[in-house]
């Protein structure tokens, strides 16, 4: 499924992509700043519940428990090109380098719907 930017916007240190997919329904993915890395790169950090799809079950057909959620969403995480962020301010978030938050955003909704 393909996605098209529609706005971003930016409040303090968060910034909110809005995403349509091809169906009409908007997504939005809440980044937030972290300090640069060591070359000057701009860093975001993603929650890992923007990586899980709330309609997925287990084997039996139950919900997922939050340790399985967050298994599922560093494996998703990986693949879209970001690491478990370690810093203290910010638990259960995976940061990845990015200039442009729309391509992250599409990655991660990419990996959200296993595309």
């Amino acid at each position: 499924m393909e996605y098209k930017h529609i706005e971003t916007r930016t409040e303090g240190s968060d910034v909110f992509v809005n995403m349509q997919d091809e169906n009409g329904k908007s997504h939005v993915i809440r980044f937030t700043h972290a300090k640069n890395d060591v070359s000057g790169n701009p860093r975001l950090i993603v929650h890992f519940l923007a990586f899980i799809n709330f309609d997925e079950k287990d084997e039996n057909g139950n919900n997922l428990t939050i340790m399985e959620e967050y298994e599922i969403a560093k494996i998703r995480a990986k693949a879209a090109g970001f690491r478990v962020y370690r810093g203290r301010d910010y638990a259960g978030g995976f940061v990845a380098q990015g200039w442009f938050p729309d391509h992250l955003a599409e990655n991660v909704l990419k990996q959200r719907y296993n595309q």
